[in-house]
């Protein structure tokens, strides 16, 4: 009986075993196929909607991962559920949100996201707002005022900085005109400019506007001085707003940080394109206006590509946009094509600044849209620094699109067609934007670099791409330039950082400041005789 029981036992235990292997050999069902709920979704910016996965036969497994081909459009949680996120840059190809079988990932299946604009609400000027001081021709003794009301005839009042009680004031009313900018949010206003002459040379001004009852919060101004000793701010690509209204925080550190060098007190900052994300959309401009930063200095602003976008898209729209924020002199006399009244100059402290708005070629030649040429553009500055000569000592040339990437000539920036006329007015910088990325050319003269003297330049012209100002912090510069580059001494990558200029009579200083406003490059151009 002892040995029937242990048999059985033997028996059992061999049973269980087989039934155990049986269960651990047991094959996990195969997916033959993944379907969504939708394979196409056109969702406004800011929508969500579920995707909803399914495997098949329906008992595989049921668990999945889920990602996104551009983020920064669409985005997709755990569970798929997606969100719109586009900021109107071109997303016609789609982006593909795929849904990958966790138990077998050569199983998965992509729904294709279009991602449209919301349309921005309605917009209402119900204060008056935009207040900018830009310089005058002859910033010394000049300078432009310029603001949005809600009502016409608005007041300017502007005395000296000294004079806090407006008792020496002087008055000009504006009644301004009704804007005829087309801003996608309707944003009804009058436009009012005013050009200060007269003023005293390096002198600084307070200044208000008084509509009605309502009087503004004061701005502030400076003239240009007599000599050759000053310093400016140089900063571009901002793109208000794109995700945060803080990004015009990086803008005033910058300047707090150049401002905060020993010997320096910015005169005014020179800002070269995208001040916005959408030109088109009054409440872009908006942020600079609620923010305060264009009350506390001059600025010298020319236009970019995104102040020209419609809102919708990545497309070439107008610089009305532009004109009706900016202040500026409206100094370009051979104003015969579409967009040069964009363009224009002054002097400060016997430096010349050409600021010009290369749209106008640019959109002629890449956009099939109505433009000057390039040709034409560079008649115009040929002819407006000539007209000047012996006016300045330093001369300054800005525009938005890139010369140099890297350490090469950018065909849209149109370098080959400017250097000669560069050589030939011995403009000591050239200044462009949006590529984000700071490049920083040795002098450079017939294509080729000059030998500085003393480390100092002494011919040629240094051309510079500029940082952008849009980020969540200002950033390290690490630069890439390699020992054998042709045009490149300073290759610093992307990221946020800032430019400011020290000028005296006998050099220009370009001094790069970034996290802590430490300087990372600096280069010094010497006189040259004109």
């Amino acid at each position: 009986m002892k040995r029937f029981y242990r048999s059985l036992c033997v028996f059992l235990i061999a049973l269980a075993v087989v039934f155990a292997c049986c269960s651990c050999t047991e094959k996990q069902v195969e997916i033959e196929r993944i379907t969504l709920n939708v394979t196409t979704k056109t969702l406004v910016s800011g929508e969500s909607y579920q995707l909803v996965a399914k495997a098949y036969p329906e008992n595989a497994s049921q668990e999945f991962t889920w990602t996104s081909s551009n983020t920064s459009y669409v985005t997709v949680s755990e569970t798929g559920l997606i969100k719109g996120k586009n900021t109107g840059n071109d997303t016609s190809s789609g982006i593909k949100v795929t849904a990958t079988s966790k138990s077998d990932p050569t199983k998965k299946k992509a729904c294709t996201i279009y991602v449209e604009v919301a349309p921005p609400a309605t917009f209402t000027v119900s204060k008056t707002g935009m207040l900018t001081a830009g310089p005058g021709q002859d910033a010394s003794t000049s300078a432009v005022i310029s603001w949005h009301a809600a009502t016409p005839d608005s007041v300017l009042e502007y005395t000296t900085y000294e004079d806090t009680g407006y008792a020496a004031k002087t008055t000009q009313e504006c009644p301004g005109t009704i804007s005829t900018a087309d801003f996608a949010d309707t944003a009804t206003h009058y436009r009012c400019r005013v050009v200060l002459t007269g003023l005293t040379p390096d002198t600084s001004y307070r200044y208000r506007i008084v509509n009605g009852t309502s009087t503004t919060q004061e701005g502030y101004f400076r003239t240009a001085g007599s000599d050759t000793t000053f310093q400016f701010m140089w900063l571009s690509d901002l793109h208000t707003p794109k995700g945060s209204s803080s990004y015009v925080s990086r803008v005033s550190e910058l300047i707090n940080f150049a401002n905060a060098k020993d010997g320096v007190d910015l005169d005014f900052c020179l800002f070269t394109g995208d001040m916005v994300n959408k030109g088109q959309i009054y409440k872009h401009w908006n942020y600079w206006s609620d923010s305060g930063l264009m009350r506390n200095m001059t600025y010298a602003f020319l236009s970019g590509n995104h102040d020209y976008y419609p809102y919708g898209t990545k497309d070439r729209n107008s610089n009305a946009y532009f004109k009706d924020v900016a202040a500026y002199p409206y100094n370009n006399t051979q104003a015969s094509t579409a967009v040069l009244d964009s363009n224009y100059w002054f002097i400060w402290n016997r430096v010349m600044f050409v600021c010009v708005d290369n749209f106008t070629s640019e959109g002629a030649t890449t956009r099939t849209q109505s433009g000057s040429s390039v040709s034409a553009q560079v008649a115009w500055v040929r002819a407006v620094v000539n007209a000047n000569a012996g006016n300045f000592d330093y001369l300054v040339y800005a525009q938005h699109l890139p010369f140099f990437i890297n350490d090469e000539p950018c065909s849209y920036g149109q370098y080959s067609d400017w250097r000669a006329l560069f050589d030939e007015l011995k403009v000591d910088f050239a200044l462009s934007s949006d590529e984000h990325a700071y490049t920083r050319t040795k002098p450079l003269k017939n294509n080729a670099a000059v030998a500085l003297t003393d480390g100092k330049v002494t011919d040629g012209t240094v051309y510079v791409t500029s940082f952008e100002t849009e980020g969540s912090k200002v950033d390290t510069p690490t630069n890439k330039a390699s020992a054998s580059a042709k045009y490149a001494a300073y290759y610093g990558g992307g990221g946020v950082a800032g430019v400011y200029f020290t000028v005296t009579p006998e050099e220009m200083t370009l001094h790069l400041i970034g996290a802590n406003g430490t300087e990372y490059d600096t280069v010094t151009v010497l006189k040259k005789t004109r």
